[in-house]
């Protein structure tokens, strides 16, 4: 099986050809090429899971039902970690562009400010809680790193701002 990963481009016009021809299924990248089918694998955690699956015996994905579901939460939750911070960033992507108005800045700034103070450190709370009540060193409670793991090294690493 080949398996190409679709994360950066030589020219912007490969990526928008990729957007059009069918091969980015949602028009966006990171993206995962199998065996070179159209439409690639989207979706970050989504890819992250289809890889995990590939080596059952690596333990990225469990095969006990309750850690494969922890795993799966604490993956799902990184995107309820971004999502605040990525609405009141990207406004017009999410449908809010009145919000970067200038007779909403003061709003913005709040909502920003609620997301940067309130939200995420709410949902890294929760975050931590889970670690610890699984008893091991990796983020969902397993023997090994899962691939939830992995999906919030990047959010601790690159993305909170």
């Amino acid at each position: 099986m080949l398996l190409q990963l679709l994360t950066r481009f030589l020219h912007s016009s490969d990526f928008a050809e990729m957007k059009t021809d069918g091969t980015s299924p949602f028009g966006q990248a990171p993206m995962l090429q199998v065996d070179g089918a159209k439409p690639a694998l989207g979706q970050s955690v989504a890819v992250l899971r289809y890889v995990a699956k590939l080596a059952p015996a690596s333990g990225l994905y469990p095969e006990d039902p309750l850690l494969a579901h922890a795993v799966d939460a604490l993956a799902d939750q990184e995107k309820d970690f971004w999502t605040g911070a990525a609405v009141s960033k990207y406004t017009a992507r999410f449908g809010f562009g009145a919000l970067n108005a200038e007779e909403n800045a003061a709003l913005l700034a709040q909502i920003r400010t609620a997301v940067h103070d309130e939200v995420k450190p709410r949902h890294l709370a929760n975050v931590e809680a889970m670690m610890k009540a699984g008893g091991t060193a990796w983020i969902a409670g397993t023997d090994k790193p899962s691939f939830a793991d992995f999906v919030w090294v990047g959010v601790v690493e690159v993305r909170c701002w």
